[in-house]
């Protein structure tokens, strides 16, 4: 089969040919799950045409047949005409003998045998549509008020999945079968219905019901209005969504959230927010024109907005110390009910995924009983099965549209080209595992990658059989192995010490690839760049290949590999990986390399802070580790200004550190460039310290240190263009969450003849790292 490029001519479909001819094709892209087969019956029939459509395992098969004049307008139409939510990747063509009696066009049972799966042809979840939404609240609509109706284009997908191609005998509604009047509307081609998987109504679809929070009392009349009581009166309830179970309560409730807070072990960390309407959310934060965007895509993904002075939510309780709320909008039915018709029945609530803290989102009912049983005043669930579990993906807006945080239900199971142009159909397929945060594997295979969806941390036990679990699927879901791994460079990671188990048992290799290599790389990965560029990695962790902590690095990256250009002054890290909760260590160990001893006493009073003075004052190389991550200076920059002892979950002094800048005063012009020093390719910030640990104020320091910051940042990549001739500069690593950092770096770097690149697709923090990693190994088998 030849390539059929869209949008082009074909000189054998002209307007004057009129004989008979017979099309086998072929198409691969997002055609599943989108409507696409019952767009292409309503396509043929419009042109008169013969023959059949079926989905397989890796896409849509079509035989079409008529005259060539119809069947060139067809496939002009075929792309142009797609349905919403589709893509179109690539499109073959055989030549078939024509049949003589072909009667009408048809939808032909799937194609399940025979070919690798890929379940990057389905449409990730998707929030409830406007015609599903007008349906559920029309009473005169047979399906009114019905919390689980959906369409060909929304609802579940990925979710409910179990193995390719998206029948409904391959997903968990299978038990469920249609009555009869589902079933006319499944076959009629003039229906809205027409072949949608997840069909159903109140007669033969999933129930949903409520419960109190033992398990008991199931009610399956009355339920929404019983929830709805239960969450005015400040109660904790367990809400069934897309992907698994949130957590819920009245946001402005400081008891009930203080209650979630203690059912997670989560005492600080930020809480999402769900407002029934974008009118509702407009009171809790200041939504610009890219934000309500944002807000109302399909994805349906919590955005990070500046609070709107006056919110009426718990902000201290909801956001200790920080000046963003994490709001989105109803995604489900049943979201939409409980809020009703004009999203105003309840006030905001908090919907945090239903996990102890560690733990991935509980999916199931059983599930859910087992963490939080007799713990919350009542459950509202339904019993569609979710087969794979989903946490809400998580953004910030910008002028270019999302800034991925976290990539999850709504992004997942969509793929993307990692090459230019048609990219190749051969090569080695990797697939790669992340490090040990913001899990989020990627294969990539054909010059496409995908990723799966936000697996959490590997701190638990619990996390790491999850993610073996939702790799072992993943692979019986594709029906092929792949022929290479890839893993971080650090060996006791949980997911190293998997993909060499992995590899051994498969036997494929498995390569270890450099932490901030793999960051870079994601980007270029992600943007499908060619050739070599600069790129800065700025995190807080990453094994180096020295043994030591890296985070702040200057590197050439390019098909082949990379070089370290250079990286920031190293500092010592006391106590190791304790350092990374305990801030104050960080500012001990730069106070220590000021020289500035007896103010370290003075102000560091943490048990344990005068022997570990003396343990530096006279340590011995190799006592502690040292580090070259930015991170850590946020940590050091936040001790000196007096931020909290004890952190209580990764990067919050960071994100307290950006809250204060974002109060603090612009340093006057010119004032910023005396706080660092280069030398041999080494980014030195001791100037910048000495000075913030006299700074008075939090706010004036916290703004000075980014844009000291920044001001480093521009001049030392601007020295490594001139060592390397290269103008491509990339940045990547979770200190480019930062947005404040991000904007004053492109500022200062404004003419300077720079391109700079960010992640587009994927998140800039460890989510990205997967994609990175499985580029590495694939470019290098890959050779430009």
């Amino acid at each position: 089969m030849k390539p059929y490029p869209a949008k082009t001519e074909d000189s054998s479909f002209e307007d004057g040919a009129s004989d008979l001819a017979r099309f086998s094709l072929e198409i691969s892209g997002r055609v599943q799950g989108v409507g696409f087969r019952p767009f292409v019956v309503r396509l043929a029939g419009e042109l008169s045409l013969g023959g059949s459509v079926a989905n397989t395992p890796g896409g849509v098969h079509l035989e079409i047949q008529g005259p060539r004049s119809c069947l060139g307008r067809f496939l002009e139409e075929l792309v142009r005409k797609a349905p919403s939510g589709s893509r179109i990747d690539r499109l073959s063509r055989a030549e078939l003998a024509p049949r003589l009696r072909e009667n009408g066009f048809s939808i032909r049972q799937s194609r399940e045998r025979g070919e690798e799966g890929d379940i990057s042809q389905l449409r990730p979840d998707s929030a409830v549509c406007r015609d599903c939404l007008r349906e559920l609240f029309d009473p005169e609509d047979r399906r009114f008020r019905y919390p689980l109706i959906s369409c060909t284009v929304c609802g579940p997908r990925y979710s409910i999945a179990l193995r390719p191609p998206f029948d409904r005998v391959r997903t968990t509604l299978r038990r469920f079968p249609l009555c009869s009047t589902c079933r006319r509307e499944f076959e009629d081609p003039a229906d809205r219905r027409f072949h949608a998987q997840t069909l159903g109504c109140p007669e033969c679809g999933p129930k949903t019901w409520f419960m109190e929070g033992d398990g008991r009392g199931r009610r399956t009349e009355g339920y929404l209005e019983e929830a709805g009581r239960r969450l005015r009166s400040g109660g904790v309830l367990l809400l069934k969504g897309l992907g698994g179970f949130h957590l819920a309560c009245d946001a402005r409730n400081r008891e009930a959230i203080l209650r979630i807070r203690a059912l997670k072990n989560r005492p600080e960390k930020p809480l999402a927010v769900m407002a029934g309407s974008l009118a509702m959310a407009g009171t809790l934060a200041r939504i610009s024109p890219g934000a309500r965007r944002l807000l109302l895509a399909p994805e349906n993904m919590i955005v990070l907005l500046p609070y709107r002075k006056g919110s009426p939510v718990a902000r201290e309780s909801l956001t200790p110390g920080l000046d963003r709320i994490g709001l989105f909008l109803p995604s489900t039915p049943l979201h939409h009910l409980l809020f009703g018709e004009d999203g105003e029945a309840l006030p905001p609530l908090v919907m945090t995924s239903a996990n102890p803290e560690g733990r991935p989102i509980a999916a199931s009912l059983r599930e859910t009983l087992g963490f939080f049983r007799g713990k919350v005043e009542g459950i509202l669930a339904h019993g569609r099965p979710v087969r794979e579990r989903q946490d809400d993906s998580l953004a910030l807006p910008s002028k270019k549209g999302a800034v991925l945080l976290r990539r999850s239900r709504g992004w997942v199971p969509a793929s993307f080209g990692i090459v230019r142009g048609k990219g190749p159909s051969s090569g080695p397929v990797v697939l790669a595992l992340g490090a040990h945060q913001k899990i989020a594997p990627c294969r990539v295979r054909n010059g496409r990658a995908l990723l799966l969806p936000h697996l959490g941390d590997l701190e638990s036990f619990e996390s790491q059989e999850s993610f073996r679990e939702t790799l072992v699927r993943f692979i019986e879901r594709e029906r092929s192995r792949p022929t290479h791994l890839a893993c971080d460079l650090h060996p006791d990671f949980p997911s190293s010490r998997l993909a060499f188990s992995l590899g051994t048992e498969w036997g494929i290799p498995v390569t270890p690839v450099q932490h901030h290599h793999a960051h870079v790389a994601s980007v270029m990965a992600d943007r499908a760049m060619e050739g070599a560029v600069l790129g800065l990695a700025l995190d807080g962790f990453g094994l180096g290949t020295d043994g030591h902590f890296w985070g702040g690095e200057l590197l050439r990256v390019d098909r082949s590999g990379w070089t370290r250009l250079g990286h920031f002054f190293p500092f010592p890290v006391p106590g190791g990986a304790r350092a990374f909760r305990e801030p104050w260590r960080m500012g001990m160990a730069v106070l220590h390399a000021l020289e500035r001893k007896e103010e370290a006493l003075r102000r560091f009073r943490a048990p344990g802070a005068g022997e570990l003075l003396g343990l530096l004052d006279g340590a011995r190389p190799g006592l502690f580790p040292l580090t070259t991550s930015a991170g850590r200076l946020f940590d050091a920059a936040y001790a000196l200004l007096e931020g909290r002892e004890r952190l209580s979950y990764e990067g919050q002094g960071a994100m307290e550190l950006e809250a204060w800048a974002r109060k603090g005063p612009p340093d006057p012009a010119g004032r910023t460039g005396g706080f660092h020093r280069i030398s041999a390719g080494i980014l030195d910030f001791r100037p910048l310290f000495d000075h913030l640990a006299k700074e008075p104020s939090r706010e004036r320091g916290a703004r000075l240190f980014h844009e000291a910051l920044a001001t480093g940042l521009g001049e030392w990549v601007q020295i490594g263009r001139e060592q390397t001739g290269l103008s491509t500069l990339i940045l990547s690593g979770g200190v480019f969450q930062n947005r404040l950092l991000a904007g004053l770096l492109r500022k200062r770097l404004e003419g300077t003849g720079f391109r700079i690149v960010e992640p587009l697709r994927v998140p800039a923090n460890d989510g990205g790292l997967a994609l990175g990693q499985a580029w590495a190994v694939w470019a290098g088998e890959n050779p430009a």
